[in-house]
């Protein structure tokens, strides 16, 4: 992903990426992928069985068996694994989460860019929110709360080392201060 515009003096401080395994769309693409399994060894199990829809060939005159489609079903749950996983590679691809000597950036978008810029000293607030699942999986997100009451907060998820990357942005909010 191309640099953002930086402006006179400003440098780079740190630039961390989202961990996929925190997006929805990861783990729908995981349970995907389980349920293709499933619906495999089923098909390999109940292959000689043939369970007929008689119910709906009486209205239709359609009579099809149940596990004839079992094969066709994990393949077709494979492709949507795939999407989803493609979708959930895709996002934390291209989303950047940049620590500057002046602001903080949320930078995001495929075809367009999308910045959540964060001036230093409108700060007030800098916390660490972590569920179970975070921790296990050792990530966490960044809740950022502005000075202006009627600003929302801006939360930067998925983040590995969370706890030095809040670091590098108190570094930045005291030396903002001090200044």
């Amino acid at each position: 992903m191309p640099d953002i515009a930086l402006m006179q003096n400003e440098k780079i401080i740190s630039r961390r990426k989202p961990s996929i395994l925190i997006q929805k769309t990861f783990v729908t693409g995981v349970a995907f992928i389980g349920l293709s399994i499933i619906f495999f060894i089923i098909g390999l199990v109940y292959r000689s069985y043939n369970f007929q829809f008689s119910f709906i060939s009486t209205y239709t005159g359609i009579n099809f068996g149940l596990f004839d489609s079992l094969p066709l079903i994990p393949i077709v749950l494979d492709i949507i694994a795939l999407i989803e996983l493609l979708h959930a590679e895709l996002s934390v691809y291209f989303r950047d989460y940049i620590i500057t000597n002046y602001r903080i950036i949320d930078q995001h978008g495929i075809l367009s860019k999308d910045a959540n810029i964060i001036l230093a000293n409108r700060i007030s607030d800098i916390s660490i929110d972590r569920t179970f699942a975070d921790r296990i999986l050792g990530l966490g997100r960044i809740v950022l709360r502005m000075e202006e009451v009627n600003k929302p907060e801006i939360r930067l998820i998925g983040i590995r080392d969370v706890e030095s990357f809040q670091n590098d942005i108190l570094k930045l909010i005291s030396k903002d201060n001090k200044s």
